[in-house]
């Protein structure tokens, strides 16, 4: 038997049968499970993944957790609400969880209620002040009121204001009545930033006169600063105005209220304003006077309360004013002020008709004293325009020698290095001469 004949006995395919059918039971293979092609080797099993925890649910006794018997409610972790419960069909409502909702819309309640309360109160203060003073403004002016037979409006909850016209020598007359604050919290504000700022002026409480005058008749030409204020208020008044600043002095004047402080742009004036019988002032401002209870300034004016600007600062002409601060009195006392709109409107008329009011010398003085206090507020706007014009000029030299330079730069690019060097040595000399020039000017200037 040759060798190939061999290789095909049926002993040999017997053993090599044997042979492979071991080879599967090593690998793990058997007869129901059959290898596959291309996978020698099976892989590992995974691990399973855990199972999901539950979660708490938002409405436990609608969701039930997983493997949970459906309707079976889970206990919650939150205490039993046992307050009042209002149910309408699905829709629950319970007071006791709105607890801070309700403090907050209560106190928006209570805030609302008190504004409306001291707003009406303040009304009710202003419309008795300017009904006790109706007339004494109607016997003064041939129009008193805002039309329609509105005699005030309001400006907001705190402030009111009536106007009047009609006068002779008086242009118009701006009435402002400012009360307390129209809310719980300005009155709060007000209350506390007094006890820790002893130099805080509300401005409530106060009934201002802001008269418009007419340019003297009389006096043609006539200019004045004069004031009249209370001792306590001065500093403060002074502070607020440019005019009583600038052109002002203080001064203690003989038969007026120590409570009170003079403030006068000349003795002229003084003696026109002051210690004149027609005008009645020293009268209402000596010692013990009833009327100074509720006086607080009277300052007239040809001069602006506020600094004029410093872009283009101008001082008016012929602009007269005439202002008159009281305290407001209480509602029984409302009529009180009277007598002091009555001085104001005589104080007016006398501005306006009295001839020679001012020597002529204090006219021309007041003149004066008006140029240089336009002067002084000229003098910063004046210096920059000089340092604006100096630093043109200075870019206007360097601009100058800036093109000379290159002018000469390019002339001498065409010379020889020997003629260069010649015409370099001859602009020396010259800028040396020119140097020595400008020394013996400057020494002979000295």
């Amino acid at each position: 038997m040759d060798r190939r004949s061999a290789m095909y006995a049926p002993g040999t395919a017997i053993a090599c049968l044997a042979m492979a059918g071991s080879a599967q039971a090593a690998w793990g293979f058997n007869k129901e499970t059959p290898l596959k092609a291309g996978t020698p080797v099976d892989a590992a099993d995974p691990v399973p993944a855990a199972a999901p925890q539950p979660v708490d649910p938002l409405y436990p006794e609608v969701v039930a957790s997983p493997g949970q018997p459906a309707g079976v409610a889970i206990p919650s972790s939150r205490p039993p609400y046992t307050g009042t419960d209002y149910s309408l069909g699905p829709i629950h409502f319970r007071p006791a969880e709105y607890r801070m909702e309700g403090v907050m819309l209560a106190f928006l309640a209570a805030y609302l209620a008190s504004t409306f309360l001291i707003r009406q109160a303040n009304r009710a203060r202003a419309s008795k002040w300017f009904s006790a003073n109706e007339a004494v403004l109607r016997e003064e002016f041939a129009g008193v009121g805002l039309g329609g037979g509105t005699l005030f409006k309001g400006d907001g909850g705190d402030e009111f204001v009536s106007y009047a016209t009609g006068r002779r020598g008086c242009e118009y007359v701006w009435t402002k009545l400012r009360t307390g604050a129209q809310d719980a919290v300005g009155v709060a504000y007000h209350l506390f930033r007094g006890i820790i700022d002893y130099k805080y002026e509300a401005g409530t409480n106060k009934v201002v006169l802001d008269f418009k005058l007419a340019a003297p008749k009389g006096t043609p030409g006539a200019k004045m600063v004069f004031a009249v204020v209370r001792r306590d208020l001065l500093r403060r008044t002074c502070d607020a105005r440019w005019d009583l600043r600038t052109f002002t002095n203080v001064s203690e004047t003989p038969g007026v209220s120590p409570s009170l402080i003079v403030m006068t742009e000349s003795g002229d004036v003084t003696n026109a304003l002051l210690k004149d019988v027609e005008t009645g002032l020293m009268e209402a401002f000596k010692d013990n006077s009833d009327q100074l209870e509720y006086f607080e300034s009277l300052i007239i004016s040809d001069m602006p309360a506020q600094e004029p600007s410093e872009e283009k600062p101008t001082l008016p002409e012929d602009e007269y004013r005439m202002q008159l601060r009281l305290r407001l009195p209480s509602a029984s006392r409302a009529g009180a002020t009277a007598p002091w709109i009555t001085l104001a409107c005589n104080v007016a008329d006398v501005l306006h008709s009295k001839q020679k009011l001012v020597p002529d010398v204090a006219i021309s003085k007041a003149k004066k004293r008006r140029a240089d206090a336009l002067e002084l507020l000229m003098k910063p706007l004046r210096e920059e325009e000089a340092e604006r014009a100096a630093e043109a000029k200075q870019n206007e030299l360097a601009l100058k020698r800036k093109l000379e330079l290159d002018r000469r730069e390019a002339a001498w690019a065409k010379l020889s290095p020997a003629e260069r060097i010649k015409a370099q040595k001859k602009e020396e000399e010259r800028e040396r001469k020119s140097q020595m020039k400008k020394q013996a000017k400057r020494q002979q200037a000295k």
